[in-house]
């Protein structure tokens, strides 16, 4: 069995500096959001703190999975491991190598990228012409230039051994053994990387709608906020009078219905998205998100007339 790890890179260092810089972006944003009066500014800083919370998750997910970034060759097959991630790719469906250095250029890059960091998929042109905007995926803990890309038919691979000739050399050998079968080739996408819907505009034009909508909503609620009576009216009688009088906190329960109902629509019609024959499903829950956010706008509006 032939196993390589990806080598150690700055790619570790730079992630966790980059937590730790968001950790303190984050203190920094709940000091302003509780220490100040409820302005337009408390909403920018609380939407920045809702922005780079997941962010550090998602960035901390990211860097500590370059620690398990291996690949190795089990029979006829070769393993590449990200992370939880685990790509198959067998022996026989490589036709060959090619050193990243050789390229003329990788376009189209979408994942994440930074020093000591590649991990993602764009399209890939060799200085020999033999691939034309191939789709490439890599899993790699160094620059494109200093990868091994294997081809295939319909996909190449960039990867990061620690010795890239050397690996070369015995993927090459062990190709031309009569044990190299074609085996199944499984989990050739990057989880939610491949989704659908980041190439389906007019869904993502419908979700961003309606948090636009919410998010505008509670921008102009908390900029208005130091203008605001002690009291002011939450319900209206049939004949139009106010019958219930209330803090202007209680105002935010508008938007906050409104974010509910975003954030649920959202991830329902998310999960009917993934079938083909339920995606209008799908868009009317997103397009009643954003019916909510015009009624809310229009609650707000009445109770402050």
């Amino acid at each position: 069995m032939l196993e390589s790890r990806s080598p150690d890179s700055p790619g570790k260092l730079f992630g966790y500096t980059l937590i730790a810089g968001l950790i303190l972006l984050d203190l920094g944003l709940l000091l302003l959001i509780f220490s100040e009066p409820l302005t337009g500014l408390s909403f920018l800083w609380g939407s920045l703190f809702l922005v780079t919370v997941p962010a550090g998750a998602f960035i901390l997910f990211w860097t500590s999975s370059l620690s398990a970034t291996r690949y190795h060759i089990d029979e006829d097959t070769l393993f590449i491991e990200w992370g939880r991630m685990r790509q198959a790719v067998p022996l026989a469906d490589i036709r060959y190598s090619v050193l990243g250095e050789d390229l003329a250029e990788v376009k189209g890059f979408h994942g994440m990228r930074w020093p000591g960091c590649c991990v993602g998929h764009g399209y890939i042109t060799d200085k020999a012409g033999k691939t034309v905007n191939l789709e490439t995926i890599f899993f790699a803990t160094r620059p494109v230039r200093r990868q091994l890309l294997l081809i295939t038919e319909s996909v190449a691979y960039g990867i990061s051994p620690v010795d890239l000739g050397n690996f070369a050399d015995c993927l090459g050998a062990l190709k031309g053994t009569k044990y190299v079968g074609r085996g199944e080739r499984r989990g050739s996408k990057i989880g939610f990387l491949d989704w659908r819907i980041w190439r389906d505009r007019p869904a993502q034009v419908t979700l961003a709608a309606a948090m636009v909508l919410n998010s505008a909503l509670f921008a102009y609620l908390a900029s208005i906020y130091g203008q605001l009576p002690a009291s002011v009216p939450l319900h209206f009688s049939q004949s139009g009078l106010v019958d219930r009088m209330a803090a202007p906190a209680n105002l935010f329960v508008l938007p906050s219905l409104g974010a509910l109902t975003w954030l649920t629509n959202g991830v329902i019609g998310s999960i009917f998205y993934q079938h083909q024959e339920r995606q209008l499903l799908a868009f009317l829950l997103w397009a009643a998100a954003i019916a909510m956010q015009v009624l809310t706008w229009g609650a707000l509006i009445g109770f402050l007339r």
